[in-house]
């Protein structure tokens, strides 16, 4: 199945976690997580972008590893950056985790990259929540690692809409977005418009191809 993963981000965007359910609904704990950006590198305009992740943990002794995804090298794989102590719903803060895994893995370099983190727990029965947020000096957004289901995700030829863009002096809209494809991989073709409250084509269409 084919499918790509998006995250909305507006500066100042506060995002709630809702209490645990037994079904699996797009912001229930699960065993994998996916934040479509990471980062950890130099802004154009002076100073550091950087990623603070929260995970929380809903069962004792529960081991997260992530996968680092990026365009200038294969996948990284850490199979343990934390594990919880014996209690429920412990948490763990990293404030920059791209450093935290440059530390890790030392034998890539972390600092000037910018990719996808799929964050992940040793089994079904180990469930988590992870929340990022970005930040460089006073500028930042907050966003909740997401769930790979389908309320989460566009498909082939599944539309979906993203509301209230804004581009101004003092907001604007982050949009971030990763090829979820499972099985053996593929790359996806998506096609991009904004339309303003007419349905009337702002600019023109793009596409953008992910590996």
């Amino acid at each position: 199945m084919k499918r790509i993963q998006l995250s909305l981000c507006v500066i100042g965007l506060l995002v709630l976690v809702a209490a645990p359910a037994a079904a699996q609904y797009e912001n229930s704990p699960q065993r994998i997580l996916i934040l479509p950006e990471c980062i950890w590198a130099a802004a154009t305009g002076g100073g550091t972008w950087v990623t603070e992740l929260q995970i929380t943990a809903y069962s004792p002794s529960t081991t997260v590893g992530v996968v680092y995804h990026c365009a200038t090298a294969a996948p990284r794989v850490i199979s343990n950056i934390w594990t919880s102590s014996s209690g429920y719903y412990q948490s763990v803060k990293f404030s920059n985790i791209l450093s935290t895994l440059q530390s890790l893995d030392p034998s890539f370099t972390y600092y000037g990259t910018v990719g996808s983190l799929e964050i992940f727990s040793q089994d079904v029965s180990h469930t988590i929540q992870a929340q990022a947020r970005t930040v460089n000096g006073n500028y930042g957004k907050t966003f909740q690692a997401l769930a790979e289901v389908d309320g989460n995700s566009a498909n082939v030829n599944r539309q979906m809409m993203i509301m209230n863009l804004t581009q101004n002096a003092t907001y604007r809209t982050f949009v971030g977005c990763l090829n979820a494809t499972s099985g053996t991989g593929g790359s996806m073709t998506v096609q991009f418009m904004i339309v303003d409250g007419n349905n009337n084509l702002v600019g023109s269409s793009f596409s953008k191809t992910f590996g």
